[in-house]
C-alpha cells in the first residue's frame, strides 16, 4: 500500500510517525487514508511504535499490520500470565492474586517487563530483507543509556541482521526490560524525539507528513519554516500508551482514518466527519434567516431584536464560544453542538444529509423517553431559576438531562438564561433544531 522511489523525488513525501505505545493503532488508519488519496512516500522515520508501524509501511504489509492491531493484547507485547489479561488489558482479579508475587519477582529480576513476545513478533512479521529491498529511506529513533545520547539511525547505518534489534530498542517503553545491542542499553525513542520531524528536515526533506499520536516523551519544537507539511494528530482521547486492547485499538484505527481524511480535506467538521454538500449547506444557512424560522427560535436569543440580517447574525454568533463564531460555514458550530447534545456518534463518516437525519432522528426519540425522576427535575429547575448558579452537579452527571431538556418547550427567559449558562450546548441546539425543521433533505 506504499510506493517508493529514489530519495528526494519532489512528488513524494517523507512520513514521520510519532511514538505512543498502544496508540500506534491510529497510524494504521491514517496509512489507509493516505494510500486512498494516492500519497506516496520516499522516506519513513519512526519513533517508538512509529518505528514498528514504519517498518510495516516500508515493507508494504498493510493487511498484516491491520490484523495485528485489530487483535492486539497486552500479552502479545510483554510476557504476562493469561490470568492477568482481560479484554486484552492488564487486570488484577481475585483469580490472579495468587500469581502476583511471582510476576513482581520476575519483573524485578529482569529489571523491567519481559518483552520477548514483542521481540518474537518483530522478528516474525518485520522482514529485514524485504525492508532493505523496498528502496525506502527508513529512519529509526532510539536512546542510548550509557552515554545518555539520542540515537538516530537510517537503514544504511544498520549492520545486516541488526534491524529487528533497533526496532525493539526504539519500542522499549518505560517499565520494559532495556534492549541490548552490542553491550549497550537502549530505550524508547520518545526519550529522544517523540515526533522526529526535525530529523526529516535535517535529512533534507521538506515535504513531510507527520502523525502525532500524543505519546509520552520529549516533543521537540518542529522547525517548519520552508516546509510543505501535513500535520495529523488525534482529535479525541485514545487511552493510555499501555491500553493494548482489540476494542480500543479498532476505535483508534478508525479515528486515525477519519482524522487523516479531514487533514487531507476529504471531509468537513469540527468534532464530526461528513462529506461536503455545498447546496445543502447553503440551504441550511439560508434557513437561519427565514422569517418564519426566526420567529420560532427568537426567544432563545435572549435579546429583543427585529428581523434584520446583520442583527440576527450578530446575535447568533453571541450564542457560541468566541473560537467558533467565525467558522467558514456559519451553521456548523450550531449543528455539531446539537449533535453532541443528542449524543450522535462522532467516529463515523457521514454524508451531510445523513448527518442531519441522524440528528433529527435522535431528537424525535426524545419524546419516547420517560424521565425517571420528574419531581426531582422540577425541583432542580426551580432551584436554578432562583439561584442562577450551577448547582447539584451530581444530579446533572447522574441523570444526563441535557437531551431531555431539548425536548421541553420552555418560554421563561430566566429559565432559558440559566440553562444556557449551565449547558453551553443548550441554546445553540434549540436554535438549530428549529432551523432543521425547515430543511428538506
Amino acid at each position: 500500500m506504499a510506493f517508493f522511489s529514489k530519495f528526494f523525488n519532489p512528488e513524494y513525501y517523507c512520513l514521520v510517525l510519532g511514538g505512543g505505545g498502544a496508540k500506534g493503532a491510529y497510524q494504521i488508519g491514517a496509512w489507509r487514508a493516505l494510500v486512498e488519496d494516492n500519497i506516496k512516500f520516499n522516506c519513513v522515520i519512526g519513533s517508538s511504535v512509529g518505528a514498528l508501524n514504519g517498518a510495516f509501511i516500508v515493507q508494504n504489509d498493510y493487511e498484516k499490520a491491520l490484523k495485528i492491531w485489530e487483535n492486539i493484547s497486552t500479552d502479545m507485547i510483554v510476557d504476562i500470565p493469561k490470568e492477568f489479561i482481560k479484554d486484552g488489558l492488564f487486570h488484577i482479579s481475585k483469580n490472579s492474586l495468587a500469581y502476583l508475587t511471582d510476576l513482581q519477582k520476575k519483573i524485578f529480576s529482569n529489571k523491567g517487563l519481559d518483552t520477548s513476545p514483542l521481540q518474537k513478533m518483530i522478528k516474525e512479521f518485520l522482514i529485514e530483507e524485504k525492508i532493505r529491498k523496498s528502496g525506502a529511506d527508513f529512519g529509526i529513533v532510539t536512546f542510548e543509556l550509557e552515554r545518555f545520547k539520542p540515537i538516530e539511525v537510517f537503514l544504511e547505518d544498520v549492520e545486516l541482521g541488526k534491524l529487528s534489534a533497533y526496532l525493539m530498542a526504539s519500542s522499549t517503553l518505560p517499565g520494559f526490560k532495556k534492549t541490548k545491542i552490542e553491550g549497550k542499553s537502549y530505550v524508547d525513542g520518545g526519550f529522544n524525539d517523540l515526533v522526529p520531524f526535525n530529523i526529516a528536515r535535517n535529512r533534507g526533506y521538506n515535504k513531510i507528513i507527520a502523525i502525532d499520536i500524543s505519546g509520552v516523551g520529549i516533543k521537540r519544537k518542529a522547525e517548519i519554516y520552508g516546509t510543505n507539511i501535513i500535520y495529523i494528530r488525534n482529535s479525541m482521547d485514545m487511552g493510555s500508551i499501555l491500553d493494548f486492547s482489540p476494542d480500543i485499538s479498532k476505535r483508534n484505527i478508525k479515528m486515525g482514518y477519519l482524522d487523516t481524511l479531514k487533514a487531507l480535506q476529504k471531509c468537513e467538521g469540527i468534532d464530526y466527519f461528513y462529506r461536503e454538500d455545498r447546496r445543502l449547506a447553503d440551504n441550511i444557512e439560508m434557513a437561519f434567516f427565514n422569517e418564519e424560522v426566526f420567529k420560532n427560535y427568537k426567544k432563545y436569543l435572549l435579546e429583543d431584536i427585529k428581523f434584520n440580517f446583520e442583527d440576527i447574525r450578530a446575535s447568533l454568533k453571541n450564542c457560541l464560544p468566541r473560537e467558533e463564531r467565525y467558522h467558514k460555514n456559519f451553521f456548523v458550530p450550531f449543528m455539531e453542538r446539537t449533535a453532541t447534545a443528542l449524543k450522535v456518534e462522532k467516529l463515523e463518516l457521514y454524508e451531510l444529509k445523513d448527518f442531519l437525519k441522524k440528528i433529527m432522528e435522535k431528537y424525535r426519540l426524545l419524546y419516547e423517553i420517560k424521565f425517571k425522576e420528574q419531581n426531582k427535575f422540577d425541583a432542580f429547575l426551580n432551584n436554578i431559576k432562583i439561584t442562577q448558579t450551577i448547582i447539584n452537579k451530581s444530579f446533572i452527571k447522574d441523570n444526563d438531562i441535557l437531551p431531555y431538556l431539548l425536548s421541553l418547550d420552555i418560554d421563561d427567559k430566566l429559565y432559558l438564561s440559566a440553562l444556557g449558562n449551565l449547558f453551553p450546548d443548550y441554546i445553540p441546539s434549540k436554535i438549530f433544531i428549529e432551523v432543521l425543521k425547515k430543511i428538506k433533505f
